[in-house]
């Protein structure tokens, strides 16, 4: 028997095909439905709980050395407002 992760090799469908008539997504079609979702909820005001977590672990994970390119980045693409982000700078 295989542990949770997939090591046994593919997924045989033909079950769920034979007694379901369960027709599979298109990989291309299931990652580009995919990908529109996400373009879409980086801007949607319900989603900006979400979309914030997001950005502060790519930020901080794969970006850490230029956080603030990332955030610009961002709002140039998605015309967001990423400023609670940064630090405050008092101006004397």
């Amino acid at each position: 028997m295989c542990a949770l992760q997939v090591r046994c090799g593919p997924i045989d469908v033909s079950r769920a095909v034979k007694y379901l008539n369960w027709t599979p997504t298109v990989w291309t079609a299931a990652i580009n439905s995919t990908v529109q979702f996400y373009e879409s909820a980086m801007k949607e005001p319900r989603w900006t709980t979400q979309r914030d977590e997001i950005v502060q672990i790519i930020a901080s994970q794969l970006y850490s050395d230029n956080r603030e390119q990332v955030y610009e980045a961002l709002e140039k693409i998605y015309e967001i407002d990423l400023r609670h982000f940064r630090p405050t700078r008092d101006e004397l």
